[in-house]
């Protein structure tokens, strides 16, 4: 550039350099943290719903046992040719849980040997109930003559 008595001059130069990016700005930080929060609380409530399933199948496996165990009772009386009782109940502690068990036998008809018999295992958890049932038909003890 040239000034006014034509001598040539020279513009100062500056030190102005465009922002580089060498770091997050806090609302990205923020965005960033609030995005793996929700991301956190869904894992956590998927780990709390496996966690809740895990006890209900722990249950349901116990009450199966203690039904197929009973059932093998129920099985070998009748196999001593004792009778069954029409109806039968009792409480089992399994762990920390207790089960309610009913025996329903009942003679199929007057002409049959063979008696129906329902095993019902029932508990609750909280305020919902789960129950666990076995039907099956078994011989009529024989009658001395």
């Amino acid at each position: 550039m040239i000034n006014r008595t034509g001598e040539a001059v020279t513009l100062p130069t500056s030190n102005f350099q465009p922002p580089t990016s060498h770091g997050l700005t806090l609302i990205e930080v923020l965005v960033s943290v609030v995005i793996l929060s929700c991301g956190a609380v869904a894992v956590m409530q998927g780990l709390a719903r496996a966690a809740y399933a895990a006890s209900v199948a722990e249950q349901q496996t116990a009450a199966h046992v203690f039904a197929l165990s009973k059932m093998s009772e129920l099985e070998l009386a009748v196999r001593r040719q004792e009778p069954l009782k029409p109806q039968e109940s009792g409480d089992v502690r399994v762990g920390e849980q207790t089960y309610r068990w009913e025996v329903t036998a009942k003679p199929i008809s007057d002409d049959s040997n063979l008696q129906y018999v329902s095993l019902v295992v029932s508990w609750s958890v909280g305020l919902r109930n789960y129950a666990h049932e076995i039907v099956t038909w078994l011989p009529m003890p024989e009658k001395p003559s």
